[in-house]
């Protein structure tokens, strides 16, 4: 953060280049909006204008860009309005309303550079890299102080609690297995899990990845991490689920070879079962509530570059595992998760992160409708 403007921003382009490189699907949203809007609106940077449903974007920039000014989430797949980024040029909606352009178009005055390498306000520094600085919001849930408080279906530090079962009578059957990255999301799956009568099954310990791999220079870790593999895949063969959704840290330190031959080792161990992959979560340079407790004026000094915080090479590896399979397929959150050029921290009052890389438990459950539709489409609905 001390290093001089010039050298941050050609940094942060660097970045922005090599994410839009790196092709990552947007969330599904309409796209209602006229195409001949104004190519720049009007800004209200007091807030004066109206907001029907408080997610920080106004009832005329919601209906003229064809989003539902009474509803925070126009699609229903848990991503707020405010923080889609309808033409994929970097900046969210909020940012596109905060700079008066265009988010449904990627080069709103047609200067030949996509707005979010574009300097709308003209103070030197490219939009993409600026569109959160604005204070932590009062109403924030969960509060900083409450961000890695709730313990219902994972304990951090332990595992899964097996109090998040979905529907306990449901006859399809769900398993989620790995280390808290897999407990990250249970609370997301235990929502969806209930809403259409699954049953959900969680094995998840903090600091054992389902993957085959060492992660420790502790043999009596490793062997416990072992031993607690082998019989987790020995109760999935015994009462195979319907699906079995894989997902771990990706940072432990193994190399791509180890962990391309541990990732093939767990889904061999699970067979026939059918596996998702799911990808990793980003990781942060700093815990997160403690550097918005930091910068309470600017949340956006405590985020990080989608470039940075998604590891598209560990994706690519585990894509092709699952795929040469035969019997797994891969899926990420990361759209989600990281929606624009950035990987948010707050997304209108929500607090994303408990800590530098685990998704709190309210913004888990925001995002059950999203990850539930990337579970497979034969499971019934």
């Amino acid at each position: 953060m001390n290093a001089p403007v010039g050298l941050r921003v050609a940094i942060l382009s660097a970045a922005l280049a090599a994410a839009t490189s790196f092709a990552v699907p947007a969330p599904a949203q309409a796209l209602a909006g006229p195409p001949d809007a104004p190519a720049r609106l009007t800004v209200d940077p007091a807030g004066t204008a109206a907001d029907s449903d408080g997610d920080g974007l106004t009832d005329g920039f919601e209906q003229l860009y064809g989003l539902d000014p009474v509803a925070a989430d126009s699609d229903g797949d848990g991503l707020l309005d405010p923080a889609v980024d309808l033409d994929n040029d970097g900046l969210s909606n909020l940012a596109e309303q905060s700079f008066g352009t265009n988010p449904l178009r990627r080069d709103t005055d047609h200067d030949g550079t996509i707005d979010g390498l574009g300097d709308a306000n003209g103070d030197g520094i490219v939009d993409w890299t600026q569109q959160d600085r604005r204070p932590v919001p009062s109403r924030l849930t969960p509060s900083l102080a409450n961000a890695n408080s709730d313990y219902i279906c994972y304990r951090p530090g332990v595992g899964s609690t097996g109090k998040c079962v979905g529907d306990a009578t449901g006859t399809t059957r769900i398993v989620i297995y790995g280390d808290s990255h897999a407990g990250q999301w249970i609370p997301a799956l235990d929502r969806y899990a209930k809403e259409h009568h699954w049953r959900l099954g969680s094995l998840a310990k903090s600091g054992c990845p389902s993957v085959h791999v060492d992660v420790s220079s502790d043999a009596t870790y490793n062997a416990a991490c072992r031993k607690w593999r082998k019989t987790s895949e020995q109760n999935l063969r015994a009462s195979p689920p319907d699906l079995v959704i894989i997902t771990n840290y990706s940072h432990y330190g193994p190399t791509p070879d180890r962990w391309r031959d541990g990732l093939k080792a767990v889904i061999a161990a699970v067979a026939p079962t059918e596996v998702m992959v799911l990808a990793d979560t980003p990781l942060f340079p700093h815990r997160v509530p403690k550097c918005l407790d930091n910068h309470p004026n600017n949340m956006g000094a405590c985020e990080v570059p989608r470039s940075i915080g998604i590891r598209a090479k560990h994706d690519s590896l585990e894509a092709a595992v699952a795929k040469a399979s035969g019997h797994a397929t891969f899926a990420s959150m990361n759209p989600w998760v990281c929606p624009y050029m950035l990987c948010p921290v707050i997304v209108s009052h929500l607090l994303l992160w408990r800590d530098d890389h685990h998704i709190t438990v309210t913004y888990s459950r925001q995002m059950a409708e999203a990850l539930g539709a990337l579970l497979p489409a034969r499971l019934p609905r």
